[in-house]
């Protein structure tokens, strides 16, 4: 005969060991993706596109940064050029991964591409510490204060955005990229290949 007593004891013992698996869990991923050592994106494993709000086929909207070498960079200032703007973090292991992607695809197109990092929100000096790392040589730029958050419609990162010669908003991504998609971009946006 069982004890009335022991099954809420062990029920509350498995509730409790649920818990702490799930706690465990959530912590591991969070310092697994922050140190680079975890890295996922369920969307591209699946190939399934991003849905973006963000309208397109209109003016993007203009911005001026400071670069990591002290440079003011705007948007408008490189009208004429087709222009990749890649919203980022080094906390964030999708953006690490397209980082050298995009390094290729600007050695590849420049001076026509423009390629354009802009960190968001984190310290310059933890930004340039991070770059002495990994060789980069398209503009990264500094949102310190996330103010083209709400405007690009940033509501994780990666996001990467294409500019025609014109000026005109393409394409909002959403996430990590493809060579494969990125090909599909620049095909899309005129880019000679």
């Amino acid at each position: 005969m069982t004890n009335k007593r022991s099954i809420p004891k062990t029920l509350g013992i498995i509730v409790l060991g649920i818990w702490i698996g799930v706690g465990v869990g959530i912590v591991v991923l969070a310092v697994g993706s922050s140190m680079g050592w975890i890295s996922f994106d369920l969307t591209s494993a699946l190939d399934i596109e991003q849905p973006s709000s963000m309208e397109t086929g209109i003016p993007a909207p203009d911005f001026e940064l400071l670069s990591t070498d002290g440079d003011v960079v705007s948007l408008s200032g490189l009208k004429g050029k087709f222009v990749v703007v890649n919203f980022w973090a080094t906390w964030c292991g999708p953006c690490i991964q397209e980082m050298p992607m995009l390094e290729e695809y600007y050695n590849k197109y420049s001076p026509d591409l423009v390629v354009l990092g802009i960190n968001e929100k984190e310290n310059p000096n933890v930004v340039r510490e991070f770059l002495e790392q990994i060789p980069i040589s398209y503009p990264i730029l500094l949102d310190r204060s996330a103010e083209l958050a709400p405007i690009y419609q940033l509501m994780a990162l990666p996001v990467t955005v294409f500019v025609d010669q014109e000026g005109i908003l393409r394409f909002h991504h959403i996430g990590f990229m493809t060579e494969e998609q990125f090909d599909n971009y620049l095909f899309l946006l005129g880019v000679s290949q």
